[in-house]
């Protein structure tokens, strides 16, 4: 099969719950010649075939779902922090968000707790820009001029 045009994992499951009535009824020759065919047609080395044909061939779903960590309170505070700092980049902003987080709360601007702070000082600086590029998809952009 061309490299352009690849099986997906349920188009291979397909093919070899297909082939498989077939392989378990062959003889051991027989299993050898399609296996070959197999290779060439899934993509998979033999070894990874037997163990597929052997096994039922159902995928199974994921073992452990991570949810989040930070609740919409950190997006909000995120949100008005990176108002406040002009939109700065997350690398510049992640070291001043518990300082700023306090500085805000005291003019009233911010809500806080120690929930809260506790989890503004512990992001990470990725975290910050999942949660800015999230945040900032929502807001309207200006219209481009045209000039260039």
């Amino acid at each position: 099969m061309p490299n352009e045009e690849q099986m997906t994992i349920n188009e291979r499951r397909k093919y070899l719950r297909l082939i498989k009535k077939r392989y378990l009824k062959a003889s051991k020759l027989e299993r050898g010649w399609l296996l070959d065919e197999m290779e060439v047609i899934a993509g998979l080395h033999r070894k990874s075939l037997i163990r597929l044909i052997s096994s039922d061939l159902k995928r199974k779903p994921r073992r452990k779902h991570r949810g989040r960590k930070y609740g919409p309170e950190v997006d909000d505070a995120l949100r008005v922090i990176s108002e406040s700092f002009d939109h700065i980049c997350a690398e510049r902003l992640q070291p001043n968000l518990v300082w700023m987080a306090t500085h805000l709360a005291h003019h009233g601007e911010l809500e806080t707790s120690h929930r809260l702070l506790d989890q503004l000082s512990q992001i990470s600086v990725s975290t910050v820009k999942r949660i800015l590029k999230r945040i900032r998809q929502d807001e309207p952009r200006l219209p481009s001029l045209g000039i260039l």
